[in-house]
């Protein structure tokens, strides 16, 4: 957490921050009760996606363009990945949230870990331990 504090204080302020690590905070302790919630990681992945959204509109808008890319561009897509990885462990046979994190990493450009999840997810199909969801 100390890398996304030193890129949380170059793109908010200091009062943003500070709410940024509360929420975070507050959504960790989400995930750790005795039963987390499917719809808990989602809201955790949203509010992340959303954090990153604002964190390149920032950069743009300021004109913080060096050459390559720093740590802060990587470490709200890399966050997502954990989330969305601790998701699967918990609800490892969700098709939907299997899909979702399947187009995350599209949308994303993570291909070598799009490449890596569509392996474990095969993996599991082939096994047969995924839930049928198309009952509905």
């Amino acid at each position: 957490m100390l890398v996304s504090r030193d890129t949380l204080r170059r793109s908010l302020t200091q009062a943003e921050a500070k709410a940024v690590i509360k929420r975070r905070t507050h959504f960790e302790y989400a995930l750790k009760r005795r039963i987390p919630r499917k719809a808990d990681f989602l809201r955790y992945v949203e509010y992340e996606l959303n954090l990153e959204a604002l964190r390149r509109r920032r950069k743009a808008r300021l004109g913080t363009t060096t050459s390559g890319t720093s740590i802060s561009d990587h470490a709200g897509v890399r966050r997502v990945h954990f989330i969305f990885d601790r998701a699967l462990r918990k609800f490892g046979g969700d098709v939907r949230l299997w899909l979702q994190y399947f187009d995350f990493a599209q949308r994303a450009g993570s291909t070598h870990a799009l490449g890596r999840l569509l392996a474990r997810y095969f993996g599991i199909l082939e096994r047969g331990l995924l839930a049928d969801h198309g009952r509905s």
